[in-house]
Formats: C-alpha cells, sequence, structure tokens
C-alpha cells in the first residue's frame, strides 16, 4: 500500500524541508499542491524548479503526484473568462507534472453558479455552462493523455453547486468522457453520508486512481480532520478495497491548522500528528 501526504499540510515550508520530512517519516509519495510549489520563484524558470524536484525526489526516493490548482479555479463558472483561465491554469499544472516526471494528478471541476445543482434531463444555462466546462475537460484529458499523464477528477465535498459529488453525476461525465477516472475522496463523500462513500466505491471502483483520506467530525461534519477522530469508518473502507480490488495511492489529506491548532509552529508536535494519523490508518487496514 502506497501512502502519501498533502503538501498542504507544511504550507509554508520550502519544498526541499517537505521532501525531507517524508523520507524522514517513510511515507512513500507527496501530493503536492501547485498553488504552493509550481512556480514558486519568480527568478527561476519553469525547467529549472522542475530539475531541482526531481533531483529531489531521487535524492530522498519520494515519488510525486499533484493536486492541479483549486484556488479560485472554476472550470463550470457563469463567467466565460474564468472558465477559460481555469483550463489555461490546469494545463499548466499538467505541463508542470510532464517536466516533473508526475504520472497522477487531481482535479476539481468546481461549483455551478447560485448553488444551483445539474441534473441529467436538464435543459437550462446551467447545461450550457456544464457542456463548456466539459469542453474545456476534454481538452485537459487530451492533453494528458499525449503526456502519459493519469488524471483523476475529485468527487467533492457537500456544498450548493459543487460537481461532481454523486454517482449520478459521475455517471453524466462518464456519458461524455467515457474513459474518466476519478480521484476518490472520502471524506468528501462523507460530509454527505457514509451511504454515499460505498456507493461511490461500489459505482466508480473500476475509475479510481488515486485516494484521499482525512476523517469527519461528527458534530460540525468539517473534514481533513486526524485519522479516527470523526465518523469515518475506515475499515469498512479498507474492506471495500479489497472487496472492489482497488489499489490505488492513498493519500493523507490533513488540515495542519485543524490539526495542530495553536501547535501549529511545532514542527514536532505536527509530524506526530501526521505520523498519528498514519499509523491509525494502518491499523484499520489490518482489521
Amino acid at each position: 500500500m502506497h501512502i502519501g501526504f498533502t503538501s498542504m499540510y507544511f504550507f509554508e515550508l520550502p519544498i526541499d524541508e517537505i521532501f525531507k520530512i517524508a523520507n524522514e517519516l517513510n511515507f512513500s509519495f507527496i501530493e503536492l499542491n501547485s498553488e504552493l510549489y509550481c512556480l514558486e520563484s519568480s527568478n527561476k524558470s519553469e525547467k529549472m524548479i522542475a530539475s531541482e524536484i526531481i533531483d529531489l525526489k531521487n535524492s530522498y526516493n519520494v515519488n510525486l503526484e499533484l493536486h492541479a490548482p483549486y484556488v479560485d479555479i472554476n472550470l463550470l463558472s457563469y463567467n466565460k473568462e474564468i472558465q477559460k483561465t481555469s483550463w489555461k491554469e490546469i494545463l499548466k499544472a499538467l505541463h508542470f507534472a510532464y517536466l516533473t516526471e508526475i504520472d497522477i494528478v487531481t482535479l476539481h471541476l468546481g461549483r455551478f453558479p447560485f448553488g444551483l445543482e445539474l441534473k441529467q434531463d436538464e435543459n437550462s444555462f446551467l447545461k450550457k455552462i456544464y457542456q463548456r466546462g466539459v469542453n474545456y475537460l476534454k481538452n485537459i484529458l487530451q492533453f494528458a493523455k499525449t503526456h502519459e499523464i493519469k488524471v483523476g477528477v475529485e468527487n467533492l465535498h457537500f456544498f450548493p453547486g459543487k460537481f461532481p459529488k454523486y454517482p449520478e453525476d459521475f455517471e453524466m461525465l462518464i456519458s461524455d468522457i467515457p474513459d474518466l477516472k476519478i480521484t476518490f475522496d472520502l471524506a468528501h463523500a462523507y460530509t454527505i453520508s457514509d451511504v454515499l462513500a460505498e456507493e461511490l466505491m461500489k459505482r466508480m471502483h473500476d475509475r479510481i486512481i488515486n485516494i484521499h483520506v482525512s476523517d469527519v467530525d461528527d458534530t460540525t461534519n468539517d473534514h481533513h480532520i486526524s485519522i479516527g477522530d470523526g465518523k469515518v469508518d475506515f475499515s469498512l473502507f479498507f474492506k471495500n478495497m479489497k472487496k472492489y480490488k482497488i489499489e490505488a495511492p492513498i493519500v493523507i489529506e490533513l488540515d495542519a491548522i485543524k490539526v495542530c491548532g495553536d501547535k501549529i509552529s511545532n514542527l514536532r508536535y505536527r509530524k506526530d500528528m501526521l505520523l498519528k494519523s498514519k499509523s491509525k490508518l494502518l491499523n484499520f487496514a489490518k482489521q
């Protein structure tokens, strides 16, 4: 089982420090957040940064995935120019993945305007926005295929207008993009229901190429908290992994502010909290 963590957990640290931590804590890979690291230095070219990252991968024997940009990115925006800019930014991230020899990239589609939800049989302005977004996604996936990169579209958390969230959302996408692949976010599904988490794994298991895990607070429904501290049934998750023969890499996706609180500046404590989640995850996998 390949287990990594999101670079967002150490969001303020330079990339070489994060590689060092991954090696120290015996993680097999890091999922780089592209907003943080793709073009972190204005006085270095993209190729120079990519070369340095490849050197770090080799030096520390730590592999990489990439999370395409999602802050202020929306392929489902009402604004055509925002859609177009989002497409360009995601393509830029994919090009960076190619330069750094990264073969798995996760992306978010975004959110429909006004919190509206798109239905399969709907004939409205939402469908037009959706179709433009799908056309951009097809272009992104064609670039990825040409450069031998696997792209997983992530299921999003409960929030009005977020898409895709449900199996029916993915089925809509699959009707337009038959070879669509998925990054399955367990906690995102649990912000809606445990039943949804099971249903997504059951119906989409043969398309899952990447997995994000964190826990979900039983009271607030907040996610990205430490493994074992919320309502996610990780034992059932691993049973379903075995049942459906899913062998995708697993990213522990914690929010350092939520997990560490006022101890966030204590790097040793922060590492220990990440290791604690990893240990609990491995224990759940053995059950």
